[in-house]
């Protein structure tokens, strides 16, 4: 994954990374994992949600409840 290429701010990529190095491809998250891995409030920790949902790399996982997310391998 290329965070690199994300237009965003450095603590938006930093909190990404970190998300991706707990979870990787195979598991899911959900907001409340968010908070807990980056610290942040319950209001930036859904903005960073959606932004990883606006950015592609991350999809809504279904058939477990709502609000379960997990990151998409990006194809180059």
């Amino acid at each position: 994954m290329r965070v690199s290429a994300i237009k965003a701010n450095q603590p938006t990529k930093n909190n990404i990374i970190k998300l991706f190095r707990q979870f990787g491809f195979e598991q899911m998250f959900s907001r409340s994992d968010i908070i807990s891995i980056t610290g942040l409030g319950s209001s930036a920790a859904s903005e960073l949600a959606n932004k990883m949902k606006r950015f592609g790399l991350t999809e809504p996982v279904s058939g477990l409840g709502k609000g379960k997310y997990r990151f998409v391998r990006i194809s180059k």
